[in-house]
């Protein structure tokens, strides 16, 4: 993706504020990727002036503010870029990323936050003591017994079972068989 400068941009919008040409036409005189760019940098001009080509600091958004937005675009029917504008959000890009990770992972996902996490503070990690054979059945037993508790409360509300909880037979257990011959 290609990354142009304002004075760029902003030649752009105003040729095709002038009225002389399309978006479309204004993409290949220029060889801009698309025409949604330039409809973009108009739209951005018109709802924020010269200062939405301008560097801007990144803006950390709580997640009370992302379900705001998410929220106002449901029951609105606003595109992305409108609800971008109505929020002065920069990219509806982003708009669209919190609306699939609410989809997908729901409202935890909107809090996680981005990058690498800071290294101060860090408790260190205690290492685990190896388990004996005999431990490490008897906490896989512990964990099948859970499992099958579940499955069969599962069934008595009548809900879908999950196929990966159908299994016959755990992996510990056929990789035990064929060890114990």
């Amino acid at each position: 993706m290609a990354k142009y400068d304002v004075s760029f941009k902003l030649h752009v919008v105003r040729e095709y504020l002038e009225g002389k040409q399309s978006y479309a036409d204004l993409a290949n005189k220029y060889s801009i990727a698309g025409h949604r760019q330039v409809k973009k940098w108009v739209d951005q001009y018109l709802a924020f002036g010269q200062k939405a080509f301008t560097k801007k600091k990144n803006r950390v958004y709580t997640v009370q503010m992302k379900l705001d937005v998410l929220h106002f675009m449901k029951t609105t029917g606003a595109s992305l870029q409108e609800t971008a504008n109505h929020f002065q959000i920069p990219d509806c890009a982003l708009i669209s990323t919190w609306k699939k990770k609410l989809l997908e992972n729901g409202i935890d996902a909107l809090a996680r936050p981005k990058g690498c996490p800071s290294l101060t503070n860090k408790p260190k990690k205690v290492k685990k003591k190896e388990m004996t054979r005999e431990q490490a059945l008897e906490q896989e037993n512990e964990l099948l017994r859970a499992e099958l508790a579940f499955i069969k409360k599962l069934r008595a509300s009548g809900e879908n079972i999950p196929s990966h909880l159908l299994r016959s037979k755990p992996e510990s257990s056929r990789s035990f068989d064929k060890h114990s011959d």
